[in-house]
């Protein structure tokens, strides 16, 4: 919009039979501010213009070549040398975007070499690529289809961006939705509920990512998330995401920012915008390969391990009904125990060990020294969020949660061992007692009067990031 007088002291449009293709106010409004003209931005839109497949703005493209330089020749004197290479490339540029999309591939050529000429960039070089290839060929390419046919081509599991997530990993019941809950209410990170399906995802990105196209790929990948039985605590459809997801440029293309991408779309839809976001699924403990899997994809990712007094973990896990059998759960907590610790000898610098214990005896300086191995300042407010439990999404879903919405306590401190009767505890001395020992814990047969003395936290002297 503008003043009727500034339409009669400038001129009106020019109407030259070379701007009848459109443009013309470029050409006005050039002229306009060469003349002093002053603009404010109305920072909402005024008017909705539509477009579609004959409008005179897409059309003009084809032109966009002449008429920039038209444009440009009428008012040299307000450009510079490299302001008039910019212009004039952009209407190049214009012109054989056009031309290739209505086929004209030696136009196109031509054209995107010009613009490139002008202002050598990635963008104009891009442009001259396409053209060169031909339209067939340049959708074959987007499409994925050449990876179906040459496997070795299949989509990496990472690219050229680097990626700093954090996962908290370890038994179950050992208090890892207590972490996640104090973690979370750091201002520069996010935890969403569990995920359970991240080894799932990279098995098929694996088997599929050679023989699928980015369309099919990344549909697959984000429907082991959302069909998932458990995904409904995530409060959120991930059709929007795909969509977006499906027009990733061709460096974006990998495991690392499908999941990337997950984690800060979870985030965004709460209203967030984490520095770092996390995962806690006490399954990627569980599944062979699959921390090892995230350490490939992630090369720089972080990893915090809980461990808890065994008798307690495995007297959780009883009560809660996740086993039957004092010796399943067992088997389960030396298994776990065992591949989680292996994979920390292999990577002592990104692994770090959290002491349940430790955590609900002396949060503060438990919490601190976790934040300093990650290299974030600490947050008192990390250690009174039970306020903010019920918002975690599966907290308020699972009654084994309860305990979780609750300030930080040590009630559940040596509850296993004061419930398990004394075969019981000779039962897993049997089977655990090598495990407990290398942890710094007493024996499970160990009389309960014993147990008010402190055991023994094997985390030492930690690394700190750098």
């Amino acid at each position: 919009m503008m003043r009727k007088r500034l339409w009669a002291r400038i001129g009106g449009f020019d109407e030259s039979d070379v701007l009848r293709a459109g443009r013309e106010d470029i050409e006005f409004y050039i002229r306009a501010f060469d003349a002093g003209c002053r603009a404010i931005h109305v920072p909402k839109p005024l008017y909705l213009y539509r477009q579609s497949h004959s409008s005179m703005n897409i059309a003009c493209r084809l032109q966009d070549d002449r008429v920039f330089q038209y444009i440009h020749d009428k008012n040299f004197q307000v450009f510079t040398l490299a302001e008039s290479q910019r212009f004039l490339s952009h209407g190049c540029h214009q012109a054989a975007l056009a031309s290739f999309q209505r086929q004209q591939r030696g136009r196109a050529i031509k054209l995107a070499w010009q613009s490139f000429y002008l202002t050598p960039n990635r963008g104009r070089l891009s442009t001259l690529r396409k053209a060169l290839q031909g339209t067939r060929v340049t959708r074959y390419l987007e499409a994925g289809e050449l990876r179906k046919k040459v496997p070795f081509l299949g989509y990496p599991l990472r690219g050229r961006q680097r990626y700093r997530p954090f996962f908290i990993t370890g038994v179950g019941r050992s208090g890892n939705t207590l972490f996640r809950r104090i973690l979370t209410a750091h201002s520069e990170l996010h935890i969403p509920p569990e995920t359970f399906v991240l080894g799932r995802c990279m098995k098929v990105f694996r088997q599929h990512g050679s023989r699928m196209n980015w369309i099919d790929l990344v549909q697959f990948v984000m429907a082991q998330f959302e069909f998932h039985l458990e995904f409904h605590t995530f409060e959120i459809s991930l059709a929007p995401l795909v969509n977006r997801l499906l027009s990733a440029n061709r460096h974006q293309r990998n495991l690392a920012y499908l999941f990337d991408s997950f984690f800060r779309y979870h985030a965004e839809q709460r209203g967030e915008k984490p520095l770092r976001w996390g995962d806690k699924s006490p399954l990627n403990s569980v599944e062979p390969g699959t921390l090892e899997g995230l350490l490939e994809t992630f090369p720089d990712a972080q990893f915090l391990n809980i461990y808890r007094d065994a008798c307690d973990v495995i007297y959780s896990h009883l009560s809660g009904g996740f086993y039957r059998d004092i010796r399943d759960a067992a088997n389960r907590w030396l298994e776990v125990t065992r591949r989680t610790r292996a994979f920390m000898a292999r990577n002592p610098s990104q692994c770090y060990d959290v002491r349940y214990e430790d955590l609900v005896s002396d949060p503060e300086t438990t919490v601190r020294g976790v934040c300093q191995f990650m290299g974030h300042e600490f947050e008192p407010r990390m250690l009174v969020s039970e306020h903010a439990a019920k918002q975690l999404g599966d907290v308020p879903e699972w009654y084994w949660h309860k305990n979780v919405t609750k300030p930080v306590h040590t009630d559940n401190i040596g509850k296993g061992r004061r419930f398990f009767s004394r075969a019981n505890k000779q039962l897993l001395q049997e089977m655990i007692g090598d495990e407990l020992e290398r942890l710094g814990y007493p024996p499970a047969t160990t009389p309960i009067e014993e147990l008010q003395r402190p055991a023994k936290s094997i985390a030492g002297e930690q690394p700190v990031a750098g």
